[in-house]
């Protein structure tokens, strides 16, 4: 038997949050500015956990931002899976928003870095998170973005 052959693998699936009051809204919303989700956002996180009661899929650890949507959306996961808890973890946070979070787009024009600078952060979070290191099975992120 090889040295592969033995190792277990592990997966890692990001679901990103659904529609949030922030995306209704116009809104810049991290960590004290989120409202949660909509309605519409709650159907289709729930759409997407009786999807997953069909196919059997379950992850063996739920790791969410504390953003409020992205809470929300893990936690309505994970109402679906008995016995499986959320873990917060703010390296899910795409970024601290400072002064501009609960402001609108427009208030906050050249208050928050460029697309690119938030694209960095985003992978940077992802890589720094000791939460999404898994070994084997399968793991499940639910990071927040502002869009």
């Amino acid at each position: 038997m090889s040295g592969d052959e033995g190792a277990k693998s592990a997966r890692l699936m990001l679901v990103g949050h659904d529609e949030g009051r922030a995306n209704v809204d116009g809104v810049i919303a991290g960590l004290s500015g989120c409202a949660g989700l909509t309605e519409l956002g709650r159907r289709q996180v729930r759409a997407l956990s009786e999807r997953w009661a069909q196919t059997g899929f379950r992850p063996d650890v739920l790791v969410s931002s504390p953003v409020r949507r992205a809470r929300e959306t893990a936690e309505i996961l994970a109402a679906s899976m008995p016995g499986l808890g959320v873990v917060e973890d703010c390296a899910l946070c795409e970024m601290h928003n400072g002064e501009a979070d609960g402001l609108t787009w427009q208030q906050s024009a050249g208050q928050i870095p460029s697309t690119d600078a938030r694209s960095q952060l985003r992978r940077a979070s992802a890589r720094r998170s000791p939460r999404l290191r898994i070994r084997s099975g399968h793991g499940l992120g639910v990071p927040h973005a502002n869009h």
